[in-house]
């Protein structure tokens, strides 16, 4: 009976299931081949959302290496451009010793 049930499909089962004669063999064999195609199903659709959750994780592994990537780079651009800010002042001091050394000692 399985394979008449798979030659016309799951609806026409349903449908014959439901105007069916009340044959106890036919409603059960029907309702255990309903039962199993839903398991088929549902198995499927685990498989699905485990596929989809390891493509997931996948992805935030990714994301995760390049934002890691991104704050080493900020933290170097970040003391580079401290670097430049301390030779900025210290050029600005040589640069102006002779007015610092006057302020210091009042010889205007």
């Amino acid at each position: 009976m399985a394979e008449e049930f798979e030659r016309i499909g799951e609806h026409e089962v349903r449908l014959k299931l439901e105007s069916a004669p009340p044959d106890e063999y036919f409603i059960a064999e029907s309702k255990l081949w309903l039962d199993l195609k839903a398991k088929e199903q549902s198995e499927l659709e685990d498989a699905a959302r485990s596929h989809r959750e390891i493509e997931t994780l996948s992805i935030a592994k990714e994301a995760n290496s390049i934002a890691r990537i991104a704050a080493a780079s900020a933290a170097r651009a970040s003391r580079y451009a401290m670097y430049a800010a301390i030779i900025a002042a210290t050029i600005m001091i040589v640069d102006n010793h002779e007015k610092i050394l006057s302020l210091i000692f009042n010889n205007p």
